[in-house]
């Protein structure tokens, strides 16, 4: 199977730039990752949220260098590292845009800088105002999650470092089949073997998260839609733990670098987001930041979900 020029940009990115620099931490040159904080006033040694590193930097002047490439045409690149402030930045870079490459070279900085294996690189492209590629790629373990508005969704899985080669075990991402489910009134989602733990005073959509078996995030963006996703790929072995049905977005934003592929993926594959604040018919739009976001598998269930927090959740 032959991939595109986007996923094979997000392969160099990883082999030539983050493994690299990952290695070389892990072996002690912690120095490489020339860490830095987002923000003057935040140590990052206390608030890890805010971690930049030489790869987030990087993989965006990659990508930057590539745009002719990568989206030809009159294009704008969008990184989240480029955007000095992120809430009065973004809606300006985009609006009006004819064609965007959006870029979040290091998504899960944190878990980069520990040493684990949690972080993504995350790309989208628009076209018109609507977003026509996305993928999300998984550097240490060589997969990647990649679909397009017409082609859909699918995992990928490579053997090997070198970008110029193709996946070695391709296979579809559908939300299509799977299991009904609905929540019923003794706070069990029945049929997807998804349970509610009753919460005690549930005040927020953290506590919400909290009760359900089946509901990842807020923990690294990429990492989260990686999750829900490949869990619905057909024909791959499943852990237990990894096996998802929804996200929950509910601290702080929701820019378009951490989310919009995810939601992209997630529609094509036939899943349901809605903006819990603004009511259920009302979408996601990578123009503009949200503070919480629900992203589910399908609409039916979504809805379900969405009752249960109007009836459950502390106004």
């Amino acid at each position: 199977m032959k991939i595109s020029p986007l996923a094979k940009a997000l392969r160099q990115a990883a082999s030539e730039i983050a493994i690299p620099l990952y290695e070389r931490a892990r072996a002690g040159d912690m120095a490489a990752l020339g860490v830095e904080e987002k923000r003057p006033d935040v140590d990052y040694m206390k608030d890890k949220k805010n971690l930049v590193t030489q790869a987030d930097r990087e993989i965006e002047h990659f990508f930057a260098a590539r745009m002719q490439e990568l989206a030809p045409g009159g294009s704008v690149f969008l990184g989240e590292e480029s955007v000095a402030d992120v809430y009065k930045d973004v809606a300006q870079r985009l609006e009006g845009q004819d064609q965007i490459l959006c870029v979040d070279g290091i998504d899960g900085t944190t878990a980069f800088v520990n040493g684990t294996d949690e972080f993504t690189i995350i790309c989208f492209r628009t076209l018109r105002n609507e977003v026509v590629e996305a993928a999300i790629y998984r550097p240490m373990t060589r997969e990647m999650i990649y679909g397009t508005k017409e082609g859909g969704v699918n995992y990928m899985r490579f053997a090997d470092d070198d970008f110029n080669s193709v996946p070695d075990f391709v296979t579809k991402v559908s939300f299509e089949g799977a299991e009904a489910a609905s929540i019923t009134s003794t706070h069990k989602i029945d049929a997807s073997g998804i349970v509610v733990r009753p919460a005690k005073n549930p005040g927020n959509l953290a506590s919400l998260r909290n009760t359900f078996t089946q509901a990842v995030g807020h923990r690294y963006s990429g990492w989260d839609f990686f999750q829900l996703l490949r869990s619905h790929a057909e024909n791959v072995e499943q852990p237990r733990e990894l096996e998802t049905s929804f996200i929950i977005f509910d601290e702080g934003s929701s820019p378009p670098w951490d989310v919009g592929a995810g939601v992209a993926l997630t529609r094509w594959a036939g899943g349901y987001d809605y903006l819990p604040q603004h009511g259920f018919d009302v979408r996601y739009d990578h123009h503009v930041t949200q503070p919480q976001l629900v992203v589910v598998t399908s609409k039916a269930l979504a809805g379900q979900i969405y009752n249960f927090t109007q009836h459950n959740l502390v106004k």
